[in-house]
């Protein structure tokens, strides 16, 4: 059938899969040319965005607005799916259904390998792909962020992410709040098969809460959440 050949660029791949792992963080309202400025702020590097000295440097690209206020959300994460976390570092290759599958490869979990890439297998859970992974795992432990198994999502799990900030609380303090509610809730991010997303503003016009609308989401205030009005 032929090789197909082609360049790359390798600062602009740096760069795009920067803003790729940027988009994966969900915060509204940041376009690809703020998205490389913090890139270059912390030298494309995604883990060392959670890394709060880097907050004054982050600050002068986004100013003291409102997207700022949202930005600061990722300084309030406390806990990271493994394979959330193999998904941000963007390995050629792996999305995020393979990311879960090597966070359990590397976790001992066992699971179907079956019609995996094994270069790609190999690239991501041996050699420097393993080290690259221990290295952000251990940089994010003294950020004070701790990574976590991934979370299992059966039909029974009542999905959600988040918008906005919940009325006198942060964002983490509303988590445990609803997880006294429903045992059964689980962060994930907005997809069209998520079922809830939390606002504190249901006139907001932010892309995630538009993104909902055209998944038909369902959209609930946090204090409706609180309140068992689901």
């Amino acid at each position: 059938k032929g090789k197909h050949l082609y360049a790359v660029d390798m600062q602009n791949s740096v760069v795009y899969k920067f803003i790729l792992a940027l988009r994966l963080l969900q915060i509204d309202g940041i376009g690809e040319i703020t998205a490389e400025a913090i890139g270059g702020a912390v030298a494309y590097n995604i883990v060392k965005l959670f890394d709060n000295s880097m907050k004054p440097d982050i600050r002068k690209i986004l100013g003291e607005g409102k997207l700022w206020e949202k930005f600061t959300a990722i300084y309030q994460i406390r806990t990271i799916g493994l394979d959330m976390l193999i998904n941000l570092l963007q390995f050629d290759g792996c999305g995020p259904v393979l990311s879960k599958v090597f966070a359990n490869v590397i976790l001992g979990a066992n699971p179907s390998i079956a019609g995996v890439d094994k270069n790609v297998l190999s690239t991501v859970c041996r050699g420097e792909g393993f080290v690259r992974i221990k290295n952000a795992m251990e940089a994010l432990k003294s950020y004070g962020i701790r990574v976590i198994k991934p979370v299992e999502i059966s039909d029974e799990s009542l999905t959600f992410e988040m918008s906005g900030t919940p009325t006198g609380m942060n964002k983490q303090d509303f988590e445990k709040e609803l997880k006294k509610l429903y045992p059964n809730s689980v962060h994930v991010s907005l997809t069209k098969q998520t079922k809830y997303l939390f606002v504190d503003s249901l006139s907001s016009s932010s892309s995630k809460l538009n993104k909902a609308r055209s998944y038909n989401t369902k959209i609930v205030l946090y204090s409706d959440a609180l309140n068992s009005k689901l």
